[in-house]
């Protein structure tokens, strides 16, 4: 039971996080961009960065939601 909760907080977690990377916000959660520095960050396009991470956050997102609908059923 345990188990089932903490995968669906989890689930709520990593969608949070897929919205807002979709969304175009949440650049300093990507680990390696929030401690670039200003000139490092200049060259980096911002948004097709999180966009990507989005998107790979999306698939994250939604293994996750399967494992949380299957329980302890999973293989």
């Amino acid at each position: 039971m345990l188990a089932r909760i903490v995968l669906w907080v989890i689930f709520a977690v990593c969608a949070a996080m897929t919205v807002a990377f979709l969304s175009g916000h949440g650049a300093n959660l990507i680990a390696g961009y929030n401690t670039a520095t200003e000139a490092e960050k200049e060259t980096v396009n911002e948004r097709k960065l999180l966009r990507v991470m989005g998107g790979g956050m999306l698939v994250a997102t939604l293994v996750i939601f399967v494992l949380a609908l299957l329980g302890g059923a999973a293989p």
